[in-house]
């Protein structure tokens, strides 16, 4: 299930996710809390195996997995190129986990976790990481390595936001609110 897209500098590719199993990853109809992602600590979650991955193709077609698959990532959705070169931000829509990957070495730093739905991601020039959150009705705003973590929308609702355009011109972002069919304009203060 392919989610997002993001340009690699320079033109050459694109980075593509694919979330792996999501299809296992919600309570199921007919139960109390259905449509929901599951607890994280539930012995379903524990059975989500690591195949989701994020690939790179280049304008010519060639198609290369960027890094190995890792339970840090469970659910790919997010991913952008960060201001530094070869690592990017992925979001891990099951955990909330938002991580840069060194496409170099393959390491994955979990800057910050929790934000459960993760969807959009994006690093303005300054640093900042922006995400949204599907699940939660939230966007955050944090600092690069992931801390002062400040609200800028909460309690949307459920399966609302989703990605997101960033203007850092305007000091603003174009968030789409699935559930309204509408675009919110949020400011990046």
């Amino acid at each position: 299930f392919f989610n997002d897209a993001a340009p690699e500098e320079g033109g050459k590719a694109v980075y593509v996710t694919e979330m792996g199993r999501r299809d296992i990853i919600r309570e199921p109809a007919g139960t109390p809390n259905a449509g929901h992602l599951i607890p994280v600590d539930d012995d379903r979650a524990f059975a989500v195996p690591a195949i989701s991955r994020v690939y790179r193709i280049t304008m010519d077609g060639v198609i290369s997995s960027v890094f190995e698959p890792s339970r840090k990532l469970l659910v790919i959705n997010g991913v952008t190129e960060t201001k530094k070169k070869k690592t990017l931000l992925v979001t891990d829509f099951f955990h909330g986990n938002i991580v840069e990957v060194d496409i170099k070495t393959d390491t994955k730093t979990i800057l910050t976790t929790a934000l459960r739905g993760a969807d959009g991601v994006e690093q303005g020039s300054d640093g900042s990481i922006y995400v949204s959150s599907f699940e939660l009705g939230a966007v955050w705003k944090m600092d690069a390595n992931g801390e002062n973590l400040t609200v800028l929308v909460d309690h949307v609702g459920f399966q609302t936001t989703a990605d997101f355009a960033l203007d850092e011109a305007a000091g603003l972002l174009y968030v789409a609110n699935t559930r309204d069919g509408t675009i919110m304009v949020i400011s990046t203060q």
